[in-house]
């Protein structure tokens, strides 16, 4: 384990799972890290047993980059078994492999230019972004042996911020992998979901302990928050989990944080105003206080 990172018995046991896991975290759990562990127990015993591999699927260039990066450094010459990609990178990959299987009104022209705005493409020399993922998902539907050929390459399948995972990217993911035997650990925080607008898929972490027969583990610990606020994160994410259970009560004290349910956007109001107020009367200074809410807009 890395310098910084704590062996939970939360970490090791997700990294010591032999089956399909999805894994609901918080933001400063070591997310990323745990990703990086994975890969490199799979790798150093043999459970991605040469010449099979390790598929990791991000969102951003950044984190994509990030994970392949951590990976390096941890295993060595076995990192070339490890292959990142951004869902569109990995789709295109696929599309530039075997797009003569479409139907050649379908079929992308050689050394095509990928366009950002829909209305920019033609399908054939200007391909939109978004359709990349849809084109793959037709190649691999009409092709058995073409679909085969991802989960004979790959034992172990990684998905990050798996929150965001649209509607199109998890029927990738069901087209590729469910039920062929590959492994999948998808990670992610389902209070951090900002691709809703995206057609994020709702049910993603529902749908994918029912299709991948996957257990459902949570990852507490929390490296950029203090104690105290670490203890609320803790009791709010397993109040997420246990699917809106009654709030369970920590019993640390806590003076420098505190999680308040209300009933409706009234009472939120008003208790509110009723505490700034409060703290302006006890000689606190206006700049001095700072209000952060969620935009639904």
């Amino acid at each position: 384990i890395s310098e910084g990172i704590v062996a939970t018995n939360e970490l090791m046991d997700i990294i010591n799972c032999d089956s399909s896991v999805s894994v609901l975290a918080g933001a400063g759990a070591g997310k990323t890290e745990l990703l990086a562990q994975k890969a490199n127990y799979l790798l150093h015993t043999d459970k991605c047993l040469w010449p099979k591999k390790i598929l990791c699927l991000s969102f951003k260039t950044e984190a994509q980059a990030n994970i392949k990066n951590r990976v390096n450094k941890r295993c060595g010459v076995k990192a070339d078994r490890f292959d990142s990609y951004t869902f569109h990178a990995f789709s295109k990959s696929i599309v530039d492999r075997f797009k003569n299987v479409l139907p050649e009104n379908k079929r992308p022209l050689n050394n095509y230019d990928i366009v950002m705005k829909e209305n920019q493409a033609n399908g054939l020399d200007k391909v939109w972004m978004g359709s990349l993922v849809n084109l793959a998902i037709e190649i691999i539907k009409s092709r058995e042996d073409v679909c085969n050929l991802f989960s004979m390459s790959y034992s172990h399948v990684f998905i990050d911020e798996f929150q965001d995972t649209t509607n199109s990217q998890y029927r990738l993911l069901q087209e590729l992998f469910k039920g062929k035997g590959t492994i999948l650990l998808a990670v992610g925080d389902i209070n951090q979901s900002i691709m809703l607008w995206a057609d994020a898929r709702t049910t993603a972490f529902e749908d994918f302990t029912n299709d991948f027969v996957a257990q459902r583990k949570l990852l507490l610990c929390n490296y950029r928050a203090t104690l105290e606020i670490q203890s609320v994160l803790n009791v709010l994410l397993q109040f997420v989990e246990n699917h809106q259970q009654p709030l369970t009560v920590t019993n640390q004290k806590i003076t420098n944080c505190e999680l308040i349910y209300f009933p409706n956007e009234l009472s939120e109001t008003n208790h509110l105003i009723a505490y700034i107020q409060n703290l302006i009367a006890t000689g606190v200074g206006e700049a001095e206080i700072c209000v952060l809410t969620r935009s639904e807009e």
